[in-house]
């Protein structure tokens, strides 16, 4: 979020300030909610998150100065109820201009917009918005080079975390506890903080925050090496570039799944350096086929980097890619191409105005002519990068004063930080009065004293009245509070009463277990949705001489899933009662369309649908069928397991439809079949917080398939809630066994 400014990974070399994975679709639906809005409480909610979605530095700030225009002018003449609701986004509002101030290098217009929204959020007792603001002042402090003010800013904030049990800010200090670490270079320590914001990452399902935790751990490893290891060790090196590679991989598959594209181009650039300058771990060829080979793949990861960040239009990431790309042709003896590219990087950063991009451009540019003999043009450069770097360095002088006036402004506000402290420090006047009074009383004699009687008797009234009026204050508060709470709690049951609803609706499109038993009687089934309602669903119909047994996981969990799965139950029972087809394969094609076919009438390109394993018995011949759409189908045969694919698309939209393939089993008696959905396999969990994984979800079938079913099902269970701990469900499981 804007409101709290996250230190993320490659704040040093790539990463752009101001980061967001906002979808186009997210905003247009946002936009068309504001248009239909007739009341500003619903205009605050929209626009605010119309402001965290929008990643164009130009466009979000008008949002948030109509967030900011609505909030501010209720505040003054609202309920007391309204007024905290509107100053709370108001105070949001100051401190995305805080933020915005703060790119712009306008350090001390940030630190106003930020005392500003700390004021409002104290006086609310937001506890959540206050440790955003300590983090904001944390990162400006940082930036001032007071680290250990800063440090003592993000801890106060982690410690309101923990108090209200806010993972998502937990992990964002830990993260920047840890960005604070690594710059004063005690790696171990970095990374031990990284790891403890990826936990509850993990825990929380948060994908954004897990991609940004990869990428953080493994720019430490490839900048800094193993902490644990003596990194001068060739060895230790290679394991050093390993974990980091392995960890930006994993950066890069989430950061490829959310459509992050600024994080993608990052951490693409980021490996190619390490195939530049260290070559490519895994290679297996001789080692001069392994330098070429390692070339050539770090220009195509530069390349993609750059084509990406020229695709987003992030004008300072072009700067570093192009730079890096006419480092490396300068390396590789290709000078034409080099000044190319050099020239490109200097336009660009000359057109940002970003002294440090004006100043690497100049050094590479410097180095071609040299190799050039272009003197003359080499000295300009020289010339320019010392104008760059004299900027720079008179940045840092004004940084300097700033950060003067920020300690100033600090201790100032550090004596207003409470009531206990107006407390103190009246009482603190009060004795200094006394001894004033005391000495003048022997001085002066008994009428300056009787004056001074007076003087203190009237301060220590309007100390009493100043309590008094603090104390009424906090006992409004106090049932300001309450109120919210009451509100929130009954708003609470409401919600809860109608997902409780929800659920009912949903249970009668699952069948009777007792009614599977007498069909399947030596089978057991493991359903465990992560809400109350679930998006995964068993389906099991009878018609004719056929039985259908499936396990079908829906877009999305909770409510919105359990919505999709009925429209899914409801397009498999349709193919095989209304259109009496048998075969899977037909049967999900139908489905498929049926599907489509309802989605179709909201007029939104909805891509909700299902993934489902399907298996149909004809228990008249005693013969087996099965059709699969992304959900592989597994059984053990004589101790052997084995597994047919299914087939890669959805029951929903998909850009190559093909008809689904229906396949003939050929199974014997004491045979073994399993369909399931992917959440077991993806359950975080185990002493390193990893996921389970099908390697080790076959195995433990396989490992137990000689047991009875239902003792099976029994570890199954015990197995998966061992692993899982105290992590979070990340989503439903539903597993089927059957015995033949």
């Amino acid at each position: 979020m804007k409101t709290t400014l996250r230190i993320l990974l490659f704040v040093i070399l790539v990463f752009n300030s101001h980061y967001n994975i906002a979808q186009n679709r997210t905003i247009d639906s946002l936009k068309l909610s504001l248009a239909k809005a007739n009341q500003d409480t619903t205009r605050c909610i929209i626009l605010s998150a119309l402001v965290e979605s929008e990643s164009n530095d130009s466009i979000w700030p008008i949002y948030n100065e109509r967030l900011k225009q609505i909030s501010e002018k209720y505040i003054a003449n609202s309920s007391p109820d309204l007024k905290k609701y509107y100053s709370e986004y108001y105070a949001s509002s100051l401190n995305n201009f805080g933020f915005l101030y703060n790119q712009q290098g306008n350090y001390i217009k940030a630190y106003e917009y930020f005392n500003k929204a700390l004021n409002i959020q104290k006086a609310n007792n937001d506890k959540k918005g206050l440790a955003a603001s300590l983090a904001n002042f944390g990162y400006l402090l940082r930036q001032q080079g007071d680290i250990a003010k800063a440090l003592e800013y993000y801890h106060n904030a982690l410690k309101i975390q923990l108090e209200i049990a806010d993972k998502s800010g937990m992990a964002t200090s830990y993260n920047n506890i840890a960005f604070v670490f690594e710059n004063q270079g005690e790696y171990s320590k970095a990374l031990e903080y990284y790891n403890k914001a990826l936990k509850i990452y993990l825990a929380i399902n948060d994908k954004d925050g897990i991609a940004i935790c990869y990428g953080n751990i493994g720019y430490n490893y490839e900048a800094y090496g193993d902490p644990s290891c003596d990194n001068s060790k060739s060895d230790c090196k290679f394991k050093s570039l390993v974990l980091a590679i392995d960890y930006l991989n994993k950066a890069i598959k989430i950061q490829e799944e959310t459509g992050n594209k600024n994080g993608l181009a990052n951490s693409i650039n980021v490996i190619a350096g390490i195939y530049e300058n260290y070559g490519d771990p895994s290679c297996q060829l001789t080692k001069e086929k392994c330098v070429d080979y390692s070339r050539e793949k770090a220009m195509g990861f530069y390349l993609n980097a750059l084509k990406i960040r020229e695709e987003t239009k992030d004008l300072l990431g072009m700067t570093q890619s192009y730079n890096c790309i006419a480092e490396y042709m300068i390396k590789y003896g290709n000078l034409d191409k080099a000044l190319q590219y050099a020239i490109k990087c200097m336009n660009t950063a000359k057109e940002l105005g970003a002294a440090e991009r004006i100043q690497d451009a100049a050094i590479t540019l410097k180095k071609i002519y040299e190799k050039q003999n272009k003197f003359r043009e080499s000295l300009e450069m020289y010339q320019l990068y010392t104008q760059m770097r004299d900027s720079i360095n008179n940045e840092d002088t004004k940084k300097s004063a700033i950060k003067k006036v920020f300690q100033i402004e600090y201790e100032k506000q550090a004596t207003k930080d409470s009531l206990t402290n107006v407390s103190k420090m009246i009482e603190e006047q009060l004795k200094h009065k006394n001894a004033i009074a005391q000495q003048r009383f022997y001085t002066y004699g008994g009428l300056v004293g009787f004056i001074l009687m007076f003087v203190i008797a009237g301060l220590s009234f309007k100390a009493y009245k100043t309590k008094q009026k603090a104390n009424i204050i906090i006992s409004e508060q106090k049932r300001f509070v309450e109120i919210q709470k009451d509100i929130i709690e009954e708003k609470q049951k409401e919600i809860i009463d109608s997902i409780n609803y929800a659920k009912g609706i949903q249970s009668a499109i699952l069948a009777n277990e007792k009614d599977i038993k007498e069909y399947f009687p030596n089978s057991f089934l493991l359903y465990q949705p992560k809400d109350i309602v679930a998006g995964d669903f068993y389906f099991f119909e009878i018609y004719k001489q056929h039985v259908f047994y499936a396990a079908a996981d829906s877009t999305g969990h909770g409510v919105p899933g359990a919505l999709v799965s009925i429209v899914c139950s409801n397009a498999l029972s349709r193919s095989i009662k209304e259109f009496q087809l048998t075969k899977p394969g037909q049967i999900l094609d139908k489905a498929r369309e049926l599907v489509l076919d309802t989605f179709k009438k909201s007029g939104q390109n909805v891509k909700d649908g299902m993934d489902i394993s399907l298996l149909v018995k004809d228990f008249k011949h005693g013969t087996y069928e099965w059709a699969g759409a992304n959900n592989p189908f597994w059984y053990i045969q004589n101790n052997e397991f084995k597994e047919i694919i299914a087939d890669k698309q959805p029951i929903g939209a998909s850009e190559d439809q093909k008809p689904f393939t229906t396949h003939i089993l050929d199974l014997n008696v004491n045979d073994s079949l399993f369909l399931f959905t992917d959440g077991y396999a993806d359950q975080f969990g185990g002493p390193k917080g990893k996921k389970f994984k099908y390697k080790q979800f076959k195995d433990l079938l396989l490992q137990n398939n000689h047991l009875p079913i239902i003792e099976q099902s029994n570890i199954l269970s015990k197995i998966f809630n061992e692993w899982k701990g105290n992590l979070e469900q990340v989503d439903d499981v539903c597993v089927i066994g059957i015995k033949i």
